[in-house]
């Protein structure tokens, strides 16, 4: 093992710097003035469930309980990468004339449609590899990664254009971008890893960081201000 993929198996990385990331990232979310209450609730729940994730995810198994029971540590990781993604996918239902607005039981269900397109359809292209070398961890991560991608291109340049809420779209669009470049990240990182190359480790660490800590942070700061939103509804309020 080379040094940068000791690191990130290691305990600091996750889920110590995780915590750090996740921590800075709200306080810098809490930190915008004016930031609507809706999306202060929305910061500081997802920051929780990121600290729950980075710990129960680790690759090691959760310091203090060691590796997690084999139904546990399925279940459980693929609980919080959809828990994760599902993040931009309220995002994009509960976003309402550039404001953040819970959703009724139909706008979750489609939230949930959304959130397990990718996994179902990576296990699909992964399921359809040769049973060969091909079939690895890496292989899965980087379907998973491709499809996401490829799923948050489709959303920002074919579905959000045809929103008439230009405050809305123009706010979704961004954090789309953002969650696109994460994933980026993550693809590059596995490309170089997949090719024996120690440095990929830390671009992952990397992505890694951006994901847990700063998305938030992003969604925070590119809120549409108050004069903004109520333009964007027909009016002061």
């Amino acid at each position: 093992m080379g040094d940068f993929e000791i690191f990130y198996y290691g305990h600091l990385q996750q889920p110590f710097l995780l915590w750090i990331g996740a921590a800075l990232g709200l306080a810098v979310s809490l930190a915008r003035r004016g930031l609507s209450p809706a999306i202060r609730r929305y910061c500081l729940v997802f920051t929780a469930i990121s600290i729950a994730d980075a710990y129960v995810t680790t690759p090691t198994g959760p310091p203090g309980l060691g590796p997690l029971p084999t139904t546990a540590s399925f279940v459980l990781p693929v609980a919080f990468i959809v828990t994760g993604d599902l993040r931009y996918f309220l995002l994009l239902e509960a976003t309402r004339d550039g404001e953040y607005r819970t959703p009724s039981p139909a706008g979750w269900l489609r939230v949930l449609a959304w959130s397990w397109i990718v996994p179902l359809l990576s296990r699909a292209i992964y399921a359809l590899l040769p049973a060969t070398d091909l079939r690895t961890s890496r292989a899965l991560f980087l379907a998973y990664e491709l499809s996401f991608l490829a799923l948050t291109l489709l959303i920002n340049l074919v579905i959000l254009p045809r929103r008439q809420d230009d405050a809305a779209r123009r706010w979704c669009v961004r954090v789309g971008w953002f969650v696109a470049s994460y994933y980026a990240l993550w693809i590059v990182a596995d490309v170089i890893i997949s090719e024996g190359h120690d440095v990929g480790f830390l671009v992952r660490s990397i992505a890694n960081f951006v994901y847990y800590g700063w998305l938030l942070a992003f969604i925070a700061w590119t809120e549409p201000r108050p004069a903004t939103r109520a333009a964007a509804a027909g009016g002061p309020r």
